[in-house]
């Protein structure tokens, strides 16, 4: 077994100080640094010492960047737009409730979710000025509609 796998396994804070210590000194760049400290707290986290790597990463002051990661980036930015969608539809669903609460389809959520994140910053935009619940679930292409 290889040591840095005992070492997670075991999670012994003190052997991690030094994996991070090892990691730190071996990175060539910021950009290495950032990535090394996304990839080890990633690995870490699969052996239950993610907490303790990303204590000691910040006792050690050392930046971590998920973000633009080679191996985290295609998961961070899915999350990130996931995240980005729900908060769209939970903002035209409220919108709709409050202008327009008796113009509400019943299957309006499945029809939102359904939609890209582009076509419900649309919509939440058409929002603000609405006279109707058709003016704001009006999809983009002509003649489709996701009202009633």
């Amino acid at each position: 077994m290889p040591p840095w796998r005992s070492c997670f396994a075991m999670a012994k804070p003190y052997m991690i100080r030094r994996i991070v210590q090892r990691v730190a000194e071996a990175s060539k760049s910021e950009s290495e640094t950032l990535n090394a400290g996304a990839l080890l707290t990633s690995f870490a986290g699969l052996r239950r010492a993610g907490e303790i790597v990303a204590m000691e990463w910040r006792n050690m002051n050392l930046p971590v960047n998920f973000e633009d990661s080679p191996l985290m980036k295609e998961s961070y930015d899915r999350v990130r737009a996931e995240a980005d969608a729900n908060r769209l539809v939970a903002v035209i669903t409220e919108t709709l409730q409050r202008k327009f609460p008796n113009d509400i389809p019943a299957d309006l959520n499945s029809r939102l979710t359904a939609l890209s994140v582009d076509e419900l910053d649309a919509m939440f935009k058409r929002s603000i000025d609405a006279k109707s619940a058709d003016d704001i679930l009006t999809v983009s292409s002509p003649s489709t509609s996701l009202g009633h």
